[in-house]
């Protein structure tokens, strides 16, 4: 009598061994248990496995080709490692050359502190210089992806599933059109559809983000020295294939296999359908991967700096399908690629690296949790976006000028100040 009837009442009788809730709250209480393999993660060398597949209708045209998270093959059994920054060039009032701009798609705090507490550390957490900003759209409170890569692209606020396009139908110029007119090589990578809004808005430009071919026709100006992500069929299930590719393939040099990135000096777009699944163990560092590897290509490219944006794609889809295993899955393999930028950062001493996402996807609450075994427990309250103001780490020179709060276009303008576009 007098006892909490509640979320977290519920789940420390549950740890406690309890089999039988006594409730007033029977429909909320129901709705708590159901699917708790899904609101709950552990590293564990003898996981207890749970069979079947997790994933939703809620994604958008381009990652409909999504097969979900499948709750066996994203059980880790070891950790991941974490980088240690040498800090020499942090914050320094020297030259900026290179931009690594990555986006963590759906991620807000409580996604960083649930992958953090099941790893036991994240190479974000090595971060000394942290902002926080606001992402409200121009035309809403709730920002999507279009909106929100949109606006951190071009510096200027639109439209929810706009792609870099005023609400007057104008394109804005991306950072990576103003990098490629400075000489800049430039860069996307995406653990999604290349067609997706994100990787769009640093490349194309539409009124909706279903308009893939007009944003795919965008490439052919020949401005990225790589895009890399999934979804071959933006290119091949165009009405107007032959002629597309046709044109495409005059700039380009195109792969299904991103171990062919630097095959050679050509500019390349790569398509690699292990690009659109989920992370599992043996996959975990593709993105880390990738974006090492791009790294490479685009400081080969020229000798005058380069942009390159990293974008970890299905931490949102693991929002929109309440997957609390996928969520810290997805978050572990983005960290992983924050780590290669770091790392390059601290060899290159010219090189800005700033993490931050476009927005938060499922209203992620973490209920509980034990650090020392590594285990979280949390509860999504929708399958959609969220409105809540999100954290902006950044790393290298330049990187106090992002301390503070803000709005997301701000994160536009220093890195464009910074770059001395």
């Amino acid at each position: 009598m007098g006892a909490p009837d509640g979320v977290t009442a519920w789940n420390t009788l549950h740890s406690m061994g309890v089999d039988i809730i006594n409730t007033d709250k029977v429909e909320k209480c129901i709705d708590f248990f159901k699917n708790f393999e899904d609101k709950n993660y552990k590293i564990s060398k003898d996981p207890n496995h749970s069979h079947g597949l997790t994933t939703t209708d809620r994604l958008d045209k381009t990652t409909s080709g999504f097969k979900g998270f499948d709750r066996e093959k994203i059980q880790l059994t070891k950790s991941v490692e974490v980088y240690q920054p040498t800090y020499l060039n942090n914050a320094a009032n020297t030259k900026v050359k290179n931009v690594i701009f990555l986006i963590g798609d759906g991620m807000g705090l409580a996604q960083i502190n649930a992958a953090e507490t099941v790893n036991k550390g994240l190479t974000l957490f090595n971060f000394k210089n942290i902002g926080i900003q606001m992402n409200s759209p121009a035309d809403a409170y709730t920002t999507d992806s279009g909106a929100g890569g949109s606006a951190m692209a071009t510096g200027e606020p639109t439209f929810n599933r706009h792609i870099s396009m005023a609400a007057d139908g104008k394109a804005t110029p991306s950072l990576t059109d103003y990098a490629f007119d400075k000489g800049l090589a430039c860069g996307v990578i995406t653990l999604g559809n290349l067609a997706d809004a994100t990787p769009a808005a640093f490349y194309g430009h539409a009124t909706d983000r279903d308009y893939t071919d007009q944003l795919t026709n965008y490439l052919l100006d020949g401005k990225l020295t790589l895009l890399a992500g999934g979804g071959m069929g933006v290119f091949t299930e165009r009405k107007d294939k032959n002629e597309y590719l046709a044109k495409l393939k005059k700039i380009y040099r195109l792969t299904d296999d991103f171990e062919e990135l630097n095959k050679d000096d050509h500019k390349v777009i790569c398509a690699d359908g292990r690009m659109d699944l989920a992370a599992t163990q043996g996959t975990l560092d593709l993105l880390a991967r990738i974006t090492k590897m791009s790294i490479d290509k685009l400081q080969k490219a020229n000798d005058k700096g380069f942009f390159l944006m990293v974008e970890g794609a299905k931490i949102d889809y693991a929002g929109h399908s309440n997957s609390l295993p996928g969520s810290i899955v997805e978050m572990l393999s983005f960290d992983m690629a924050i780590a290669e930028a770091l790392k390059f950062a601290d060899s290159n001493g010219e090189t800005l690296v700033v993490v931050t996402a476009d927005h938060e996807t499922g209203g992620l609450t973490l209920i509980d949790g034990d650090r020392e075994k590594g285990l979280i427990t949390g509860y999504y309250v929708t399958d959609d976006h969220t409105p809540i103001m999100l954290p902006v780490f950044a790393y290298g020179p330049g990187s106090k000028e992002f301390m503070g709060i803000y709005k997301n276009t701000e994160i536009f303008h220093k890195m464009k100040k910074l770059l001395k576009l």
